[in-house]
């Protein structure tokens, strides 16, 4: 019936109402679980331990109400989808203002609960292209993306020149700017898998179009120099036959 499978926590005070609604969701296919708690308070606790998706709420339950009870769960920074049952309509600005999945009137009938879950279904598949066309996007050939500390900075691939290891962070050079990254070298090495990058060292990753001079160091190491940077990378023995063949060079 449904693409995804849901670990549902409704809170509803009615006992009559609860199990009723209970039955009704053991019947769709795409609920994994489902916990039925009695008011506000129980539903913040139960949200908080079980991290659900979607909650059913009564709004309209003593003390804590419905409304209230969502409010303390997305100022915790839980995000849930949210179905709010009431026997009346007044509460439908509110809860809406909450970014509520559905709103659905007392009494609950199986067709109208189902519509809210096909709600969530298509919703969901929405965000999922969303996410695939970000993921295109940020794979594609003209910009890798890196975290540095609590940013994320796009960067065009043509641009790198190199990359250097230092202590546990990683510096990308850039032609009109440096990047610190706490990713690794690795990481990195994976990103930049296009066949101008090449892993000169375990220290450095090189940009051959870049490549302005190499100088011998002695032991059969070399030093490498870049246009538009000062900054060196080195080829260690084992790379250099690889990169002279690249750049068709005889040793």
């Amino acid at each position: 019936m449904f693409d995804s499978k849901y670990k549902v926590v409704l809170a509803e005070d009615n006992e009559q109402t609860r199990t009723d609604l209970k039955n009704i969701l053991s019947q769709f296919d795409n609920v994994e679980s489902i916990v039925a708690v009695s008011n506000g308070q129980q539903l913040v606790d139960k949200a908080k331990e079980l991290d659900p998706d979607p909650i059913i709420v009564d709004v309209e339950m003593p003390e804590l109400n419905g409304i209230e009870a969502v409010n303390i769960i997305l100022d915790e920074g839980l995000y849930p989808y949210i179905i709010f049952l009431t026997g009346h309509s007044e509460f439908a600005l509110q809860a809406f203002e909450l970014n509520a999945i559905d709103y659905i009137t007392k009494p609950v009938r199986i067709p109208r609960l189902q519509k809210a879950f096909d709600k969530i279904d298509a919703f969901q598949k929405k965000q999922e292209k969303k996410l695939a066309e970000i993921k295109s996007i940020l794979t594609s050939r003209e910009k890798i993306f890196i975290k540095t500390g609590s940013n994320i900075i796009f960067i065009d691939v043509d641009s790198i020149i190199m990359v250097e290891h230092k202590g546990n962070k990683s510096v990308i050079f850039c032609k009109d700017a440096e990047y610190c990254t706490a990713e690794t070298l690795n990481s990195l090495e994976e990103k930049l898998n296009f066949p101008e990058f090449f892993r000169s060292h375990k220290g450095y990753i090189i940009n051959l179009k870049y490549v302005s001079q190499i100088k011998p160091l002695g032991n059969r190491s070399y030093e490498i120099s870049f246009q538009g940077i000062n900054s060196k990378a080195l080829i260690s023995r084992s790379k250099a036959q690889n990169i002279f063949s690249m750049l068709n060079i005889r040793d």
